[in-house]
């Protein structure tokens, strides 16, 4: 699924054959559908290929209509509003990064890598737990220590993870002119500095050159001379 409304009929759809199996209802969210095989898992350094260890080809894929009569009820993860007492600086990432604006819309769907891009970037801030914290609980599996865990992990071993690293998962189809969106908290627009004229210029001084006379710089040129003559 590629857009917001594929993954959440698989959410609903999964909910409903977690209910018929006995499963677990809380672990339905689209983090952890299978890995497909050949791509990489980035949850560890160095990266590891996702190998197919079994398959049974004999049940076929379900359709889309199928999905639909599993899970009639499409899942709408619950939007919670923002604290005010949001850092401004993160405040200004999440404004000016479609990442990160991302990565608080859809919180409760998030993969671990972009979960864990996105406190790399935003926990180095002033009062970042609490608001971390406040994100991160809309995950169904939320856990207080885990996210504990990742946040002290991104300030002790890792910097912010960066953009090129993250268009690999999602990408915003931007260029910022930062490293990392962490940076966009100190990227300023350049002042507009209006044209103002000079306090020190003098009424009748050209605009290029000395702006004094021919007959000034020819004294001015004959004393010179005379002051290497009497050097010599």
């Amino acid at each position: 699924a590629s857009t917001t409304e594929g993954k959440n009929l698989l959410i609903s759809s999964m909910k409903e054959l977690a209910k018929r199996i006995g499963g677990d209802r809380a672990a339905c969210d689209t983090a952890r559908i299978l890995r497909v095989p050949n791509t990489k898992n980035l949850k560890y350094q160095p990266a590891r290929v996702v190998e197919l260890k079994y398959q049974n080809w004999k049940l076929p894929d379900l359709t889309e209509e199928e999905l639909r009569e599993l899970g009639p009820e499409i899942y709408a993860p619950e939007k919670m509003p923002i604290s005010s007492e949001t850092p401004e600086e993160i405040r200004m990432m999440v404004s000016r990064c479609p990442f990160l604006k991302h990565c608080e819309d859809q919180a409760s769907t998030l993969s671990e890598p972009e979960w864990y891009a996105w406190i790399s970037n935003v926990c180095g801030f002033h009062r970042s737990p609490r608001y971390i914290h406040e994100i991160s609980r809309r995950y169904p599996r939320y856990s207080p220590s885990e996210t504990d865990r990742k946040i002290l992990h991104a300030l002790d071993d890792s910097a912010p993870i960066t953009c090129a690293r993250i268009k690999g998962y999602w990408d915003c189809g931007r260029v910022c002119g930062v490293k990392s969106p962490a940076g966009l908290a100190w990227q300023v627009a350049a002042p507009e500095v209006a044209a103002s004229p000079n306090p020190f210029r003098r009424k009748r001084q050209k605009t290029q050159g000395l702006g004094i006379a021919r007959h000034t710089a020819e004294r001015v040129l004959a004393g010179l001379r005379r002051l290497c003559k009497d050097a010599d």
